[in-house]
């Protein structure tokens, strides 16, 4: 990568819908003449060249800039100058750095800030010579530092001096040039791309007031095409975080006030984007181009699939089970009697034994002909599923081939070689998911979704089961009657008496597998919880601090998920003699810690919510080792800014696994981020035992209230319209065949 410095001397071309530009320039220092000199012989005595690439700043001719690239060639052969980043010239002019705030920053992270300030004080400029000679005098001196830390920081702050000023000349603080570099793994070169092209992509990341004021330093326009369309971007995404495929405008516009954007302009540049087609509207809604696809091809894959072969009914057919309930006993013929069938029912309603009936039956029916596959979406459901049912289970992306080059979302479809195809978990089945899945069916495949349509729906965009329970050519059967076995019945009993909005028991009794432990405030709640993890539950039940989980509804409280994991962390990952805190992504972890993934790591397939185990951090090489489910997988260190400690964790993360203790501690506090359907949720994930610690009260509101977020989703409504078109299409074939005297099948 080379920078030069050039004069613009006019523009080829221009775009400001995708900040592509194209200049001619000439050098204007001797360095840069040099360098065009060697590589561009065709430019003669005058030293003009061309020079390409996006970039948000746009430099008006004659001024003079800098940019950072490579010497390219294009398919004529014709050489030019493509650039990664371009800036005004006095911005390369180095500014002194300023030791004593880099120290003190984040920047330097084996110092903090009070050691940082008395070491100013101690050694004023001579730090430097001390930090490139004689780090070790630190120690010497009385500072408890990490000498190796110490070294590896300083080797850092020097190779990236000049960026980081360059940066600092932007307008941009110490910490928050520590976390760019942080963001783009230490790699300042992409910090500055990232600036140079649009560095409204940082939105994600620091406030747009910011971002405005850094960038007024650089070149501003407040109706600018980049600006406006990462501000849409960017607050369609966080609605849609919620999981809806689409959100109501005033929403949007409410989002961008808030945040001291002008909503008229924001209105103005929707209206471009769904004339061009990146946004449209349907009745309401504003929904992407990318959704509103993603939606229409797996409605149109899936009405192809339930209008086209018809499959085998062994309805007729009897289980050999003598033990089915008579619901049981119709949910086995109702999946084996249609194409596409949905099984639901809440825990302790007999759905594993329906499911090994079915296949009992569809073995007995085909004379053992027929191959099963069995999948669930992630790997800890798939692994529950096989122990239950005794069968070898997969996640979906193992039984439909996941491409590690081309992502999950490939266009390349591969087929399952499969007669009979069962899911479970099918709550967790965000939209990405079941769209890869249905593309993935035979014709011929018997398809059967189970799952509990009461619990949350998927971390990701969707309301699959909703979606599919609400089309007519879809049989669904629901398991409502209580199955009574095992020692633990007691959570199933009153997790129905919650899912159906009624009171259950509020009993302290020691011995059973059912706790409510009333407190008189956040405090004693969270001190009661830290007891239980300390004592009661590894002690007196045997329980393993591993399978021990507390399940919160915010954030920011007392017994929010961030305080409880600082409190958890000593007890349930100790230090050791040689163990320290690792900054990760700007987090602190260390070897042994338990996390959560916060956003789908897609290139790995590591899903939203996915848990593991810090086995090992190897600064050199840049990578943290996590091990997920027996798995160890290498990420960068900045994967830290995707993951949380999960001794504690949302009950959203706690989708589709299971723990043999779970503590939910309730407030006053967290009583509106709690409903009826996050309570069940969250005390189905127990095998042995729960503990609902905290305000009865509160406790007892959440399960009468049954409001949940909407998510908007057009699904369902796309899956008609195609069924109603393939069967019209079919019934005019059908007409014009018997016109014509040829049978049509």
């Amino acid at each position: 990568m080379s920078f030069i410095k050039v004069k613009v001397i006019s523009y080829n071309n221009i775009n400001k819908n995708d900040s592509y530009i194209s200049l001619k320039v000439k050098p204007v220092d001797e360095k840069s003449k040099s360098f065009i000199s060697e590589n561009f012989e065709s430019s003669g005595k005058s030293l003009i060249i061309h020079t390409s690439g996006r970039a948000f700043y746009t430099p008006s001719v004659d001024d003079t800039v800098v940019i950072r690239g490579k010497v390219s060639e294009n398919n004529d052969g014709f050489k030019y100058f493509e650039f990664n980043s371009i800036f005004p010239a006095h911005f390369l002019e180095k500014s002194n750095p300023n030791i004593q705030e880099i120290l003190e920053s984040k920047i330097f992270e084996s110092i903090d800030s009070k050691d940082a300030q008395q070491i100013g004080v101690k050694y004023g400029k001579g730090i430097i010579t001390i930090l490139e000679k004689e780090p070790e005098k630190l120690v010497n001196d009385g500072f408890k530092l990490d000498i190796q830390a110490v070294k590896r920081d300083w080797s850092k702050a020097k190779m990236i001096a000049h960026d980081v000023e360059f940066m600092k000349q932007l307008g941009f603080s110490y910490d928050d040039i520590a976390k760019l570099l942080d963001i783009f793994n230490e790699h300042p070169h992409g910090a500055l791309n990232a600036i140079s092209r649009n560095p409204y992509r940082l939105i994600d990341y620091f406030p747009i007031s910011t971002i405005d004021s850094y960038i007024k330093n650089l070149y501003w326009e407040e109706d600018s095409y980049a600006r406006l369309s990462s501000i849409v971007d960017f607050f369609y995404n966080q609605s849609i975080s919620g999981g809806s495929t689409g959100i109501y405008p005033k929403n949007l516009l409410d989002s961008v006030k808030a945040e001291g954007v002008n909503p008229h302009l924001i209105l103005n540049h929707m209206r471009s984007d769904m004339r061009v087609g990146i946004y449209n509207m349907i009745g309401d809604v504003l929904q992407s181009k990318l959704h509103a696809r993603l939606e229409e091809e797996t409605a149109q894959h899936l009405a192809d699939y339930l209008t086209s072969y018809k499959i085998d009914d062994y309805s007729n057919l009897d289980p050999d089970e003598d033990f089915l309930t008579d619901e049981q006993r119709t949910a086995v013929k109702n999946c084996v009697s249609t194409k596409l069938a949905i099984l639901t029912g809440g825990p302790g309603r007999g759905k594993t034994t329906v499911i090994k009936a079915i296949m009992g039956l569809i073995r007995k029916a085909s004379n053992n002909t027929q191959k099963i596959v069995c999948m669930a979406p992630t790997s800890q459901a798939a692994k529950r599923m096989s122990e239950s049912i005794g069968e070898d289970c997969f996640t979906v992306h193992e039984a439909i081939g996941f491409n590690q080059d081309s992502g999950f979302y490939s266009k390349v479809n591969k087929q399952v070689d499969a007669d009979v195809i069962i899911v479970d978990e099918v709550s967790m089945l965000d939209l990405y998911g079941l769209s890869r899945l249905i593309k993935s069916l035979k014709s011929t495949t018997r398809l059967i979704l189970v799952g509990d349509k009461d619990q949350l729906p998927s971390v990701e965009i969707g309301n699959v089961i909703e979606d599919l329970i609400s089309i007519e050519q879809v049989k669904t059967s629901y398991l409502t009657t209580p199955i009574r076995f095992g020692e633990h019945s007691e959570i199933n009993d009153n997790a129905m008496l919650i899912n159906q909005g009624e009171t259950p028991a509020l009993n302290q009794n020691r011995h059973g597998s059912w706790h409510v432990i009333p407190t008189e405030n956040d405090f004693q709640t969270q001190d009661k919880v830290i007891k239980l993890c300390q004592g009661f539950i590894p002690g007196e039940l045997g329980i393993d601090h591993s399978r021990i989980q507390v399940l919160s509804a915010q954030y920011e409280t007392p017994i929010g998920v961030n305080t409880m994991n600082e409190k958890l962390k000593p007890i349930f990952n100790p230090p050791g003699r040689n163990s320290f805190n690792a900054k990760l992504g700007g987090k602190e972890f260390r070897v042994g810690d338990r996390i959560v993934i916060t956003k789908r790591i897609k290139d790995k397939n590591i899903p939203n919510g996915a848990v593991g185990e810090i086995k090992y951090i190897d600064f050199k090489g840049k990578k943290v080792s996590i091990e997920f489910d027996g798995e160890t997988v290498a990420l960068p260190l900045s994967i830290g800014r995707q993951m949380e400690l999960s001794y504690s964790k949302t009950i959203h993360k706690s989708q589709g696994t299971e723990c043999d203790a779970i503590i939910i501690p309730i407030s006053k506090s967290n009583k509106r981020m709690l409903n009826r359907k996050l309570i069940y949720t969250a005390v189905t994930r127990a095998k042995q035992q729960v503990f609902i610690v905290g305000d009865v009260n509160a406790f007892l509101e959440c399960i009468k209230d049954e409001n949940q977020e909407e998510r908007i989703s057009f699904l369902s409504h796309r899956i008609k319209e195609n069924i109603e078109k393939n069967l019209k299409m079919s019934k005019e074939i059908s007409a014009k065949s018997e016109e014509l005297g040829v049978p049509f099948q």
